[in-house]
């Protein structure tokens, strides 16, 4: 048979998951039947070792996107993109006699699947679902009763075989209860166990005080994680906590959040607090090596339905974090223990939970260990092409 594993993104978690499954698929020897990777035109000049691992494996090809085919979504509606993208991955599906397809973000297809029967299977990952959205506004509830009625009616596709949720067994039991199925599957967000970038200091590389802590705010920067709010905070600080604290924020933004984040910090009063922005990508090693020198990680989202592949990254380390009491993040903070979680996501808050810092307990290392074991890059893999293999 013939499987596609289609990716058209490439920032965050993209290349490591694929990562994961290319792994998984070299060294398990029931990985017999045919696998097509559809991925980014520029992952192979991003992410060169992890393409070398694939010429492991006979039964693995991996192609590119053309880059008219990234081209071609720019510019798009939502709706008009989400038809693009699918027309897009069904003719590279065809072209590969494709018998199974896994989407590794299934979100931009979940409304042409409500009208679209493909002549093979699917399956995909959703990373943000509708059952812990908020719907205390007028137009929250219009979002969350839209996206409740393009998922009962994509859940009757006969053509979907699975549809993965990142931790949430809860919105999982929900789904299923709700639309009288068993696509929606929990899937383990998982965590990886990298090694540190040899020599790496956080504090040298920056040019940060040693006096300081920092507050890392690390992966793909955008808006919905509260970036703009953990600037809006350095001018709320007590004095105490301005002089003991930097923040790191560090991970690639686009061009107009860029110019966002350069125009709120050129506008705090507090222009001595340490503050360093770095919008470039950082491997993983690098990126290891922050979470162990920093003293906690910022991840106020706004998305109370979103998981977060750095809260494992967090919990490995032992590094406390801020993040939003409500949806997912909150669940998994307060059950594990490892941060302090704020009712709303504002500078007011953020300023606040910073200060509460040095008050955290400690944490529960039997805790933390059940939950990183149950979440390995392995298990993940297992899971994730059960349906393909």
């Amino acid at each position: 048979m013939n499987k596609v594993i289609f990716d058209f993104e490439i920032s965050g978690h993209h290349s490591e998951y694929i990562d994961y499954i290319l792994t998984f698929l070299v060294n398990d020897k029931r990985a017999s039947d045919n696998y097509f990777f559809i991925l980014h035109p520029d992952f192979f000049y991003r992410f060169p070792y992890i393409v070398k691992r694939a010429e492991e494996c006979k039964n693995v090809n991996i192609y590119y996107l053309e880059k008219s085919d990234i081209d071609a979504l720019k510019g798009l509606s939502i709706v008009k993109k989400s038809f693009k993208i699918f027309n897009i991955m069904n003719t590279y599906a065809k072209k590969m006699k494709a018998d199974h397809v896994l989407l590794m973000s299934m979100n931009i297809f979940q409304l042409p699947l409500v009208f679209r029967r493909p002549s093979f299977m699917v399956s995909g990952i959703l990373f943000l679902q509708f059952y812990r959205m908020q719907k205390k506004s007028f137009k929250e509830k219009l979002k969350y009763y839209r996206k409740y009625w393009t998922t009962k009616l994509y859940a009757i596709n006969p053509k979907i075989k699975s549809v993965f949720i990142l931790n949430d067994e809860l919105t999982v039991s929900f789904l299923n209860r709700a639309f009288s199925t068993g696509i929606f599957k929990m899937l383990p967000d998982p965590i990886p166990q990298h090694v540190e970038e040899d020599g790496f200091d956080l504090y040298t590389y920056y040019n940060i005080p040693k006096e300081k802590k920092v507050l890392l705010h690390p992966g793909a920067i955008d808006p919905r994680k509260g970036t703009y709010e953990i600037i809006e905070s350095i001018d709320l600080l007590s004095s105490e906590a301005f002089s003991r604290y930097a923040i790191l924020i560090v991970g690639k933004a686009n061009q107009d959040t860029d110019r966002q984040i350069r125009k709120r910090s050129a506008l705090l009063r507090n222009k001595d607090f340490v503050l360093v922005y770095d919008n470039t990508f950082v491997s993983n090693e690098r990126l290891k090596s922050m979470f162990a020198q920093s003293y906690a990680v910022l991840i106020p989202y706004k998305n109370p339905e979103a998981s977060s592949g750095i809260l494992g990254h967090a919990m490995t380390a032992g590094t406390p974090v801020i993040a939003p009491d409500y949806g997912l993040l909150g669940d998994i903070v307060r059950s594990n223990g490892v941060g302090i979680t704020i009712v709303e996501t504002t500078g007011y808050s953020i300023a606040k939970a910073i200060e509460m810092l040095e008050n955290i307990p400690p944490f529960s290392t039997e805790k933390i260990s059940d939950f990183i074991d149950s979440h390995s890059t392995l298990y993940f893999a297992e899971r994730v092409m059960g349906d393909s293999i």
